[in-house]
């Protein structure tokens, strides 16, 4: 299975060719199974050719050379991966054996992968940070959080403390008008006196 991807993943043109072979052949099918053959299903067709073609071929010598983690040769390399003429059929063996390897192939990578890389999750702020950049942010939102209560605290002690406003009836603003008259006519007597 590793052989497989590190090939796929050193000749993306081949896999996709490989890809779009079967999706033209899903195309021109009248068969009803292969009426939703996707792009998905069609990789996957792919890897697993691949890997059985891998299984079938490799020698003793590949298997260690792989397990060191070395590249083989390209001669190697097509000779192992070269697909039959007709199509390989695997035994429920073969087959049990290729799904506890890709289980165990998937596990391995979200063993591996960063929290932000699983689907699903989403970055949290200062995730780079060092620690003492951490203390320093967390001390800054505490502060501006401390500094917005204290603000809005203060505006509804204010409130609370000064009466609202009052309204004004139509009868008070009909007495408060006769009172000014009053009080013009006053200082106007007061300049004819004065």
């Amino acid at each position: 299975l590793n052989l497989t991807l590190a090939r796929m993943e050193a000749r993306p043109t081949e896999v996709e060719e490989a890809v779009g072979q079967l999706l033209g052949q899903a195309a021109m099918s009248t068969s009803q199974d292969m009426q939703g053959f996707d792009e998905e299903q069609a990789t996957n067709q792919v890897v697993f050719s691949n890997v059985l073609a891998c299984y079938q071929n490799i020698d003793r010598a590949s298997v260690d050379e792989a397990h060191r983690g070395g590249r083989l040769t390209d001669a190697a390399e097509e000779a192992i991966f070269k697909q039959p003429t007709t199509p390989l059929r695997p035994s429920r063996r073969q087959f049990r054996l290729l799904e506890s390897a890709m289980q165990e192939h998937r596990m391995r990578e979200t063993r591996n992968m960063a929290p932000e890389d699983m689907p699903g999750s989403f970055i949290t702020l200062g995730h780079g940070f060092s620690n003492r950049a951490k203390v320093f942010y967390v001390l800054g939102v505490i502060s501006l959080l401390g500094g917005l209560g204290a603000w809005a605290g203060r505006r509804v002690l204010r409130s609370l403390s000064e009466p609202p406003p009052r309204e004004r009836t139509a009868k008070s603003v009909r007495q408060l008008l006769k009172a000014e008259v009053r009080l013009d006519k006053v200082r106007l007597d007061k300049k004819k006196k004065g």
